[in-house]
């Protein structure tokens, strides 16, 4: 089963965050009291020349030591939660609201931010998972938002709409809303939303001063057309500019020099600490640590995008570091798709940071659901139920084949197959397949497109199931959702080459993809699925041979 979430951006981005913060060189991998992997890195000695260029912090209180933690995700997909297709699986806006809760309870100062990569499509469904995690974010209470293009997919003037409602802190440096309307109909903006370009946070007596950039230069989204195999069929491919989009995107570097020149001539100093939100690249012009090294201004960074790899970094320069890289700390765990909470520690003495810690808090059943999260979830489900047509919204996953796309062809139900088939019909009912549906049931998404198209048989398909009707004959993983179609099979007298006989491991993988079915990936595991799964339907002879004792 499909896990509920958006349909993935075109333009993906990494699945690693980067977490820069000023001093030190890159840490050792280590370990964490969770047995996440972590990293730690103390300022020693051999550092003094590269601390002392750095702007040191001043904490009210330089004798005593303290802790900033900083919480943050990315990458999220809208995937709301966790599809529960296998047992132990990672993810769901309410745990991460838990894991946040309980970071707050035992740490005095937390800073909550969202690097990007949260939205995508244009469909009803896509902007309802927005809206929800859009309210998700305010329960939650996040103190920046980085604005990227991909938020405005959600349509610019319901972006404003909702981040208005929501208190949603959207801040950037280098995207800004225009005044003027222009006219894409997918997007259809009008109001800009309020994007600011400077953040100040105060936590205790530490003042966090967040800003934002970003390197998105335009978003592809399919809209119109049935679904097929995961995708609209002859859809409308958009490619959406940031101008398009109803933004002004500056170049990141020229937006910090302008933004801290302004900061400057404005004597502003009612902050302690800067962090950059970014989706640019690690390394490299025009980068993440590129950006870092020009600006002194900068002492943290929340990256999205890894380095080559970590000896990248170990070895950059005749001392094994390069001055950039004083502020580089990478988690090497992939926090996208809403399965982890990254957390950064910066331990502050002496007015300077002397260690630093990060690692990806993985959201497993150990957190139990945040109480008002999971409602805004179930209100969002709620909505998806009462839309019409939503059979519109589910993909097809097998409609680029034959015998799916024969001229005629329609699908049947097991009842017809089974006239012939006695024996396989038999077989097939003590499999996982043929409890496909009533897995739907137990975690009520049968009325979900994206869980639907692989528990059901020939969703999308116009003689498939229909999500308004619950075809009651096509329910479940039937004899027709592997072998194709088999209207033209049954009245050609059961014409071999009208009807799909094997199947391969790729065919499976449609469904069984490594989100939904990760056992389905491992090669000691995966023969188990064949030998449940096709025993007595790849063997004609045994075939013709229970036909004969019948």
């Amino acid at each position: 089963m499909t896990q509920p979430h958006l349909g993935r951006r075109a333009v993906a981005l990494a699945a690693t965050i980067v977490l820069a913060v000023a001093m030190g060189t890159l840490a050792a991998h280590g370990c964490d009291g969770n047995n996440t992997p972590s990293h730690s890195d103390p300022v020693t000695g051999a550092d003094q020349a590269k601390r002392d260029s750095v702007r040191t912090l001043d904490d009210g209180n330089s004798q005593n030591r303290r802790n900033l933690v900083i919480l943050f995700s990315h990458s999220t997909d809208g995937k709301l939660e966790m599809c529960g297709c296998e047992a132990n699986q990672l993810g769901s806006l309410p745990r991460r609201a838990r894991a946040i809760a309980d970071e707050r309870a035992k740490e005095a100062d937390v800073l909550l931010v969202e690097v990007g990569g949260s939205f995508a499509g244009t469909d009803d469904i896509s902007r309802a998972k927005a809206a929800t995690q859009m309210a998700a974010w305010k329960a939650m209470k996040y103190d920046a938002v980085n604005f990227t293009p991909d938020l405005l997919l959600l349509g610019r003037d319901r972006l404003a709409a909702e981040a208005a409602a929501n208190g949603m802190p959207l801040v950037s440096v280098a995207l800004r809303p225009t005044s003027t309307p222009v006219p894409v109909p997918a997007v259809a903006p009008t109001a800009p939303p309020a994007v600011s370009k400077r953040l100040v946070v105060t936590l205790g007596g530490l003042r966090v001063r967040v800003i934002g950039v970003t390197r998105q230069s335009q978003i592809k989204t399919g809209v119109g057309g049935r679904m097929v195999n995961g995708r609209p069929e002859n859809p409308t491919w958009a490619m959406f500019t940031p101008a398009e989009l109803g933004v002004e995107q500056i170049e990141p570097e020229r937006a910090l020099r302008d933004f801290f020149a302004e900061e400057q001539a404005a004597g502003a100093r009612d902050f302690d600490l800067t962090v950059l939100l970014s989706d640019l690249a690690f390394e490299g012009p025009g980068s993440g640590a590129d950006l870092a090294d020009r600006f002194a201004e900068i002492d943290a960074v929340v990256s999205v995008v890894p380095p080559v790899s970590a000896m990248t970094i170990q070895n950059r320069g005749p001392d094994g570091s390069a001055p950039v890289y004083n502020k580089m700390l990478y988690s090497p765990i992939p926090l996208n798709e809403g399965k982890y909470l990254g957390k950064a520690t910066l331990a502050i003495e002496g007015g300077k940071i002397v260690e630093r810690r990060v690692n990806a808090i993985p959201l497993s059943a150990g957190f139990a659901d945040a109480a008002e999260v999971r409602g805004i979830i179930e209100s969002f489900y709620a909505r998806v139920r009462d839309l019409p047509g939503l059979e519109q919204f589910a993909a097809w996953k097998f409609g680029d084949l034959a015998p799916e796309n024969l001229p005629g062809n329609a699908y049947v139900g097991r009842e017809v197959c089974q006239d012939c088939h006695k024996g396989t019909t038999r077989q097939w009912m003590n499999t996982k397949h043929a409890d496909a549906w009533r897995n739907l049931l137990l975690h009520e998404r049968q009325f979900f497109p994206e869980c639907i198209s692989c528990h059901a048989t020939g969703v999308g398909a116009p003689t498939g199931y229909k999500v308004d009707k619950m075809t009651p004959t096509l329910r479940g993983v039937q004899c027709e959702a592997c072998h194709g179609p088999g209207n033209l099979h049954v009245v050609n007298k059961g014409r071999k080459d009208l009807i799909r006989r094997a199947v391969d491991e790729e065919f499976c993988r449609r469904c069984h993809d490594p989100a939904n079915s990760s056992g389905f990936q491992e090669p000691k595991v995966r023969p188990s699925y064949f030998a449940h799964v096709l025993t007595g339907h790849q063997d004609p002879d045994a075939e013709k041979a229970t036909r004969q004792k019948e």
